[in-house]
C-alpha cells in the first residue's frame, strides 16, 4: 500500500512540476493569473449577471429561486471544502521544499482540496442539471480555473482533482433535491 501512495505522490509532484515550471509562457501567465481570481473583478460580476440572465428561466420567481439555491449550494460546497481541508491538513506547494513559481497570492490555509475547483465544479454540475448549455460552459470555465490553481503554484494537481470530484458530487446531489418544475 505504501508503494501505491508513494507512486501517486511522486506523480502528483511530477505533474505539478510540468504544469508550474515547464508548460509556461508569458501569455499563459497573464491568462491564468486573471482566471484564477476572476471572481474578484467587477467585470466578472457584470459578465456573471449577464450570463445568468441569458440562461435562466423566464419568470421572476423561478429565476430568483435558482439564483438563491445556487448561492446556497455554493456556500455548502465552500463549507465542505473547509471541513475536508481540516481533515487532510495538506500544506500548499512550498518553494523551500520544491521548485514553485508562485504567480498568484493565496491565503495560507490548507491545500487539499482546492476550494476554487470545488466551488466551480459544484456550480457547473448543479447548473448542468437544469441548463445543459450553461452547465457545459461552466464546466469548461471550471477546468480553466482548476488548471490555473496548479499553474499559479498554489495547489497540487491532486488538490484540484479532489476538489473537482467533490464539487461534481455535491452539485449532483443538490440538483437531485430540487424538483425540475421549480426552475424550468
Amino acid at each position: 500500500m505504501k508503494h501505491i501512495i508513494d507512486f501517486f505522490l511522486a506523480l502528483d509532484m511530477r505533474l505539478f512540476d510540468i504544469i508550474n515550471q515547464k508548460l509556461t509562457h508569458p501569455l499563459a501567465d497573464f491568462i491564468f493569473v486573471l482566471v484564477t481570481d476572476l471572481h474578484k473583478s467587477p467585470f466578472f460580476i457584470i459578465a456573471f449577471l449577464l450570463f445568468w440572465g441569458s440562461f435562466l428561466p423566464k419568470g421572476r420567481r423561478k429565476t430568483f429561486f435558482l439564483i438563491f439555491i445556487s448561492l446556497f449550494v455554493l456556500a455548502l460546497s465552500d463549507f465542505s471544502g473547509s471541513l475536508i481541508k481540516d481533515f487532510f491538513m495538506r500544506t500548499r506547494p512550498d518553494p523551500l521544499m520544491i521548485p514553485v513559481t508562485l504567480r498568484a497570492p493565496h491565503f495560507n490555509g490548507w491545500s487539499m482540496p482546492s476550494n476554487h475547483a470545488l466551488n466551480m465544479f459544484t456550480l457547473a454540475q448543479f447548473i448542468f442539471a437544469f441548463r445543459k448549455s450553461a452547465g457545459l460552459f461552466l464546466f469548461i470555465f471550471s477546468f480553466l480555473v482548476a488548471y490555473s490553481r496548479v499553474y499559479c503554484g498554489v495547489h497540487y494537481p491532486s488538490d484540484v482533482i479532489v476538489g473537482a470530484a467533490v464539487g461534481v458530487i455535491i452539485g449532483y446531489l443538490a440538483s437531485q433535491l430540487i424538483p425540475k418544475k421549480w426552475v424550468a
